[in-house]
């Protein structure tokens, strides 16, 4: 009876430690989930729905443009919009402008994929030509507005001797830091160089472009025809920080210009302290602003009848 009883428990034992370790490995998933989710070059990307519009479509009828968005990036978009120009308006949709607001969530560590369909429709019906008109090509083009953000934690090692006889001491080594893959977002952090000499720290943070897009810092609206060239290329350095230290202030220059998608920011920051009295690792935590505009077209026929 004894034997049985102690059989009895071993069993329950190996059952109950069966569930923990499955919950761990659960719970492991979900972070390596969540470490995954912030990557990628992309934000929203936009296209047409296949044959929205057709090819040829007759004077007379109805004709519309349906567009399918999805956040591919790790941004909530809320207030992003689609305009739609490119045609006459004497043959299609009148005077009136023609533009829709709309929300979109981004990947997280509970939605790896993002929200991945918005779909947006405009209808409108095809006035006839004038006479002596057997048929006339128009465009539809789709401008996509939306704010968004880049986010980035590289770890670097801050050493107060870097430049003493104590350097080789360190338990981490300053050197520059590629960042490949992306953050989750169009604009992407793509290196950081530092350097900390006695109480002064510098940084270089480099910046680039790989959406299709272009970045700026206006408000959104009417930004499918009111942008300049000196208004466009810009991101707005939000904060740059690590452990007590926020060097925010210290960048420049801010807003970043990016020249054929690139550009830099160089942040400093003095301490009284010298950053602590050994080395370390730490986060640098970066956070980018801005706003991002996309278009597509797609061309039909109208065919008087």
């Amino acid at each position: 009876m004894n034997k049985k009883y102690i059989l009895l428990l071993l069993t329950f034992v190996i059952i109950f430690s069966s569930c923990e370790s499955g919950n761990s490995e659960g719970s492991t998933s979900t972070t390596n989930t969540g470490e995954k989710y912030r990557t990628g070059t992309q934000g929203l990307l936009i296209s047409f729905v296949p044959g929205v519009p057709p090819a040829k479509v007759f004077s007379d009828s109805e004709i519309g443009a349906i567009f399918e968005i999805k956040n591919k990036g790790s941004t909530d978009i809320d207030g992003a919009k689609l305009y739609l120009t490119g045609y006459d308006k004497k043959y299609l949709f009148g005077t009136s402008e023609q533009e829709q607001e709309f929300a979109l969530g981004g990947k997280s560590p509970y939605n790896p994929n993002g929200e991945l369909i918005e779909l947006i429709d405009f209808n409108t019906k095809v006035q006839r030509l004038p006479d002596g008109i057997d048929k006339f090509t128009q465009t539809f083009k789709g401008s996509l507005c939306y704010p968004y953000e880049t986010l980035a934690s590289p770890s670097i090692c801050i050493n107060p001797d870097i430049h003493s006889a104590q350097a080789t001491e360190s338990v981490c080594t300053v050197k520059p830091i590629t960042l490949s893959g992306g953050q989750g977002a169009p604009i992407s952090i793509d290196k950081v160089e530092y350097d900390s000499i006695g109480s002064q720290l510098v940084l270089k943070i480099y910046i680039s472009n790989h959406g299709k897009g272009i970045p700026y810092i206006k408000p959104i609206e009417d930004c499918h025809k009111s942008l300049r060239y000196n208004e466009v290329g810009l991101i707005n350095i939000e904060s740059v920080s690590f452990s007590d230290y926020d060097l925010t202030s210290n960048c420049k220059p801010n807003p970043v210009r990016l020249v054929n998608n690139k550009g830099f920011v160089v942040c400093t920051i003095e301490s009284n302290d010298n950053f602590g009295s050994s080395s370390y690792v730490t986060p640098l935590n970066i956070k980018l602003s801005y706003n991002y505009r996309e278009s597509i077209k797609k061309s039909f026929e109208i065919i008087q009848i």
